[in-house]
Order: structure tokens, then C-alpha cells, then sequence
């Protein structure tokens, strides 16, 4: 649904990469070790990519941004950044924010 989404607003998705877990628990209790692997397993298959969104906002990856980010040379937006961005944004901080990734550094 995902996926579908994002085309329908003109993004491309090489691919999609799910977990199969739907409780929410579970997923925030993945270490970012393992999310950082199944990062790097999927952009070592596509990697022709300009960018890499990572969904899912109890997933634990914004420690790992920085480290994605200089290991893949592209950008990493996830969905808790995202959304942090968007409400600094909105009250108007436009503040630099190191260690989050490019998205928080801009």
C-alpha cells in the first residue's frame, strides 16, 4: 500500500522491504544494528538509488541516519525525521539539527 502510495505522488520505488511484524512493540524493539543491516542489504541491491525512505515511525533508525547517510553516499528520510522537520517547520525553526541526517542539517 506503501509503495502505491508513493507512485501515485510521483516517487519512484525500486523496491520495498518489509519486516512482517505487525506489532508495534516488536518493531521498537529492533536494535539499530539490525535495521542498519537490512538497510545496507537492500541498497547493496539497488545501487543506482538517489535516496532512501525508511518508514514506519516506532522503527529504530534515527540514531543511524548520520551512518547510513556516509556509508551509502545518499540520502536516508525516515518517517519520525520527516516528522520532526515538518513540526519545526511549522513553528517556524528553521534551526540546523546535527546527527539526524541531511533533511535536519539543511
Amino acid at each position: 500500500m506503501e509503495k502505491t502510495f508513493l507512485e501515485k505522488k510521483g516517487i519512484e520505488v525500486l523496491d520495498v522491504m518489509g519486516l512482517e511484524i505487525e506489532n508495534s512493540e516488536e518493531i521498537g524493539r529492533k536494535e539499530p544494528r539490525e535495521s542498519y543491516k537490512l538497510v545496507k542489504e537492500l541498497f547493496y541491491k539497488h545501487q543506482e538509488v538517489d535516496r532512501i525512505f525508511i518508514s514506519c515511525t516506532n522503527f529504530r533508525i534515527i540514531e543511524i541516519i548520520d551512518k547510513l547517510e556516509k556509508d551509502t553516499n545518499v540520502p536516508v528520510v525516515t518517517s519520525v525525521q520527516a516528522t520532526l522537520w515538518k513540526c519545526l517547520r511549522t513553528i517556524s525553526c528553521n534551526d540546523k539539527i546535527e546527527g539526524y541526517g541531511k533533511l535536519l542539517q539543511q
